[in-house]
């Protein structure tokens, strides 16, 4: 159990060895139910961690830490007295520093009101430093929200010692958080500890285990997923990890001796500095065991100081550009939301490319705003450490070629964090993982394309660029291959607003299937026009070459049977060809397999071969064998709550039920009827479950088939039951 000491006290409150940090709870592409969050909080508290840090930036406006700890304490209120929370603000909407005092101010009264009544903001930090604004101009505007009472202390974050004492000359700081572990010992060399030492400061340790170095994982360089951000960390990188192996192997070893995790260990070592860490986790039993910390005696200490003096870390901690990357991933959400600018009568003027050095300005004008609208910012501003920016005066004309390899880096590691998920009918075994594999990869012009969401003018210009890139490649080249179809699925798949006409969005899919068709991929061989080819050859006694289908091509033939038969379901278009023979051999190979993205795309065509047949066939067709197939085919309940396959497989459950039932209007069917505007409800109940900052990331299939959904709540609309009424839809 976390030990309680008065010697470490925030306002008069005696502060646990271990805090807890909230990051991991409110993650906007992997968030937890507040259910399994609140245990987490309740046994946190209970071990002793009663210093929570938390952040506005952790999450999305209407879901991050702060609506985490409304809920909380509204069901616990005996907690509010016992937990010091700390929170971080004072982000523009694309995460940029945010240091005069409007700003400040209006991110304070945002956290304000959202806890207002339930807890006391006991410290609020600048999530980081604006370089443009003085610290003591910002720390004054902070002093003055103490002053009304509106926070009770003022936080640092990533800042260094001249920095704090700065700081502390204008206000009393109440705490300093910095990143500190046994693979990041820097602050005790660099004057910061010492001077928060000397300054009576708390010292809270964000990322004490080395972010997921120390817990024992991560044993080798496999371990990590293979979408995870941290492939692009210097310290994760194959040949560094190598390297840290070794003193993690070390530090597991000398754990087991003094029987302590490696976690526990570490964190000990990080107490033992004179800091609070605050490992942050989702698993209940996780957060027990990092609570649970021991004393590290001064011989074990000695050992672990030697062990750290054999095995030097290798790789630099991050450069700025990654560590903006690694924010930029912490809370896309806030990218999202801010609505790029779409006026194609700005006057246009060619920008100075991206580099990585240089000051992007920031015009204060863009700054002086309340919290609504600085979210409603329609130009996306960002700083030359992250991916572009888009000034108000100029329109960007940036091709693909103009992207430097970190950009694409960027937008790669954006994709697979964000988009992948929605996408299972491209492996990630067939994705690109890093720039430098193949810039000149259609399939990574197209991942680009489709990533560069945030900058309206720039995504225009790739959108036109790579579709002049394909049809060259089909029409000019006669090129047939995989990648020109898996490159066309990214770019049907998500919605983009450069695609001026539903036609050409049609014409992209009807490019799609005649792939699907020259490659002969897209029927069963044996009743194609290469297979009858190959027996005529054959009865001259040349031997047949049958063409064999591979995992990669029967993902891309369900994937464009999935997108095209939703959008034209979507628009009771029914007169999609009939690809049944090899859709039900790709399903049946496919099942046979053990990857999730497989599982989630066969459940996906299964249930969608449904809705189209519901949609195609004449009246009366069988609607409860429809029914029971569409129960006995999905996988719904075996995917976690909440996750993305569990969404895109919900809605489009629901989806094939109002398809089933949906004739049931015409036959004055009233138990089918009813079946249909409870499909309706529930279908409206999940689609609204999506955060609008997650449009972006959401497959463009599922706003097609709210077309369809729409039609139908108009035909339900005039419906009463009792106890339900069919104008609220």
């Amino acid at each position: 159990m976390s030990t309680i000491s008065a010697s470490r006290s925030i306002g008069g409150r005696p502060l646990g060895q271990v805090g807890y940090g909230l990051m991991s709870l409110t993650l906007p592409w992997a968030p937890v139910d507040h259910d399994t969050a609140c245990r987490c909080l309740k046994k946190a508290l209970q071990e002793g961690a009663n210093l929570w840090n938390g952040g506005i930036h952790y999450g999305t406006p209407t879901a991050n830490s702060l609506h985490l700890l409304r809920h909380y304490f509204e069901k616990y209120p005996e907690g509010a007295e016992k937990v010091v929370v700390s929170i971080k603000g004072a982000l523009g909407p694309t995460r940029e520093p945010t240091g005069i005092a409007e700003a400040i101010r209006a991110s304070v009264e945002e956290a304000y009101r959202v806890l207002k009544g339930i807890k006391t903001i006991d410290i609020f930090e600048m999530a980081r430093v604006d370089p443009n604004v003085s610290i003591e101009t910002s720390i004054r505007a902070l002093a003055e929200l103490v002053a009304e009472g509106k926070i009770g202390g003022v936080g640092l974050s990533e800042v260094d010692a001249t920095t704090i004492r700065k700081a502390n000359a204008v206000h009393e700081i109440s705490a300093v958080e910095i990143e500190l572990s046994l693979f990041t010992p820097d602050p005790i060399y660099n004057g910061i500890m010492d001077t928060c030492a000397e300054l009576g400061i708390p010292v809270a340790a964000y990322s004490p285990l080395g972010r997921g170095l120390l817990t024992g994982t991560y044993r080798k360089h496999s371990d990590i997923p293979t979408n995870d951000f941290r492939h692009i960390l210097a310290r994760f990188k194959p040949e560094a990890f190598e390297q840290n192996a070794k003193l993690i192997e070390a530090v597991g070893k000398l754990a087991q001796r003094k029987g302590m995790t490696p976690a526990q260990l570490a964190l000990a070592w990080v107490v033992r500095q004179g800091a609070i860490p605050i490992p942050g986790s989702s698993k209940i039993e996780r957060v027990e065991a990092n609570c649970r910390v021991m004393e590290l005696k001064e011989e074990n200490w000695k050992e672990l100081e030697s062990l750290r003096k054999q095995y030097p870390v290798a790789g630099e901690r991050q450069t700025e550009q990654l560590q903006m990357l690694e924010e930029e991933l912490e809370s896309m959400a806030h990218a999202l939301i801010s609505e790029p600018n779409r006026d194609d009568e700005v006057a246009i003027a060619k920008r100075a490319p991206l580099t990585s050095t240089g000051t992007v300005p920031v015009e204060e004008t863009n700054l002086n705003l309340g919290i609504t609208d600085l979210h409603a910012t329609p130009t996306v501003t960002l700083r030359s450490s992250q991916i572009s920016y888009v000034d108000t005066l100029i329109e960007a004309t940036a091709s693909f070629t103009d992207l430097s390899q970190y950009e694409v880096q960027i937008l790669l590691d954006r994709y697979n964090m964000l988009m992948v998920p929605h996408m299972p009918f491209v492996s990630q075994r067939a994705l690109p993982t890093t720039a430098s594999s193949n810039m000149s990869s259609l399939l990574l012009k197209a991942v680009v394309t489709v990533a560069y969401f945030h900058d309206a003018a720039v995504q225009k210009t790739l959108v036109e660029e790579l579709i002049q890139c394909i049809i060259s490649r089909i029409f000019t080249d006669a090129e047939k291959s995989l990648e020109l179809l898996q490159a066309l699925l990214v770019l049907c798949a998500w919605y983009n607003p450069h695609i001026f006409t539903s036609s050409s969005h049609a014409s992209l899919l009807h490019m799609c299937m005649a792939l699907t068709t020259d490659l002969a991929i897209n029927r069963d061989p044996t009743s194609c026009e290469m297979a009858h080819m190959a027996s005529a050859v054959k009865s001259c006694g040349i031997p047949e070459t049958i063409k064999t289908v591979n995992d990669e091509e029967r993902r891309a033939v369900l994937g464009v049977f999935w997108v095209m038969s939703t959008v034209f379901t979507s628009f009771r278009k029914t007169d999609v060809p009939n690809w049944t023979p090899r859709l039900q051999k790709c399903l049946e190979t496919l099942k046979k397999t053990a990857l999730e993205n497989d599982r989630v795309l066969v459940a996906l065509v299964q249930s969608q071969k449904i809705m189209h047949q519901a949609v195609s066939q004449s009246l009366p067709h069988s609607s409860e064998a429809l029914q029971t197939e569409i129960d006995d085919n999905s996988p719904v309940g075996n995917s976690p709550a909440n996750s993305v396959a569990w969404t895109l497989l919900s809605l489009q459950r629901e989806c094939a039920r109002i398809a089933t039932w949906e004739p049931s209007f015409l036959a004055h069917n009233l138990e089918g009827i009813w079946f249909c505007i409870s499909a309706l409800t529930s279908y409206l109940t999940l689609y609204n479950s999506i955060p609008v900052s997650s449009y972006l990331t959401v497959p463009f299939t599922v706003f097609a088939q709210f077309a369809y959904v729409f039609v139908v709540m108009v035909r339900a609309s005039p419906t009463h039951f009792d106890g339900f009424d069919g104008t609220l839809l």
